[in-house]
């Protein structure tokens, strides 16, 4: 089953009664809980613009890699979705923003844990269909015990972008669409977008044609793509190597075996620097 990632958060910081999350979105790390006589709290909001409204989303999950884990304390974080607009010049333990009276998720940390995990589906399809807005989640530990039950997780501004936080959502992939075309040519066209996670162009049936892909990259920055085939539109298979398309450049890519089903698969070459596919589909009947 594919899956969108979406890292880094948009903003993420922790709060305290004199800190607000001005003063604390450029570090590198997250706090939860009581820790030599204060106290944290922090927020995580992401950009999900680019879930398409029609996506049909299976699961999704807000990640967290643990920077460091007291571990002779029990800890329980609780996620909160927040309901109100906030200022991250204002927001603090103080004026903190309005969040849901009980939490969506709730995750506890084992002694080796290395990764924190909150299971959000219903959140996020909620935002997905704009029943609910989105301002982003508050994270509170359940039983804040003084003066060392915090746990200290890496955010968005760590330097290394592997351990940024980040939305992972499931979906079924989408259905399949016949060829629109002149019952002996084949002509689809399609811009795409890259990211860092993988990204498929809509599977085509083309059993009765001789095709091939032809990619152009048209953006900034390099891209990888790789030609995929089914027999069945279930399970896949990469019919080409990995290519690298350096901007500017252009390549074919051509199936050596039968099958009715082919897409594209492309993502970004650099983790943050995506570029823009022009990918075409040409071929002619065999028949």
């Amino acid at each position: 089953m594919p899956s969108k990632y979406i890292k880094p958060p948009l903003i993420d910081a922790y709060i305290t009664c004199n800190r607000t999350v001005a003063r604390t979105m450029k570090r590198g790390y997250l706090l939860v809980g009581g820790h030599t006589n204060c106290y944290y709290e922090s927020i995580a909001l992401w950009d999900l613009t680019s879930i398409p409204a029609d996506l049909k989303i299976t699961s999704a999950r807000a990640n967290f890699f643990i920077a460091y884990n007291n571990p002779s304390c029990s800890k329980v974080i609780e996620a909160y979705p927040i309901v109100s607009r906030w200022k991250p010049t204002s927001t603090s333990l103080r004026h903190p923003p309005l969040t849901s009276p009980n939490p969506v998720a709730t995750t506890a940390i084992s002694d080796t844990a290395e990764q924190l995990s909150f299971e959000i589906t219903k959140l996020i399809k909620e935002w997905q269909s704009s029943e609910s807005a989105n301002f982003g989640l508050l994270f509170r530990m359940h039983e804040p015990i003084y003066p060392s039950n915090s746990v200290s997780l890496f955010s968005g501004n760590y330097c290394d972008s592997s351990y940024w936080p980040f939305i992972q959502i499931s979906y079924n992939p989408p259905d399949i669409v016949p060829c629109i075309c002149k019952p002996d040519i084949l002509n689809v066209s399609d811009i795409v977008h890259t990211t860092a996670a993988w990204s498929y162009t809509t599977p085509l049936d083309v059993l009765p044609y001789n095709y091939s892909y032809t990619i152009s990259n048209i953006g900034t920055n390099p891209a990888i793509i790789c030609l995929n085939v089914s027999a069945d539109s279930h399970y896949w298979m990469d019919q080409s190597a990995l290519h690298i398309i350096s901007p500017s450049e252009s390549t074919a890519l051509a199936p050596d075996t039968i099958t009715r089903y082919a897409c594209v698969a492309f993502c970004s070459l650099n983790s943050g620097h995506d570029t823009t596919l022009n990918i075409s589909t040409q071929g002619r009947t065999t028949m």
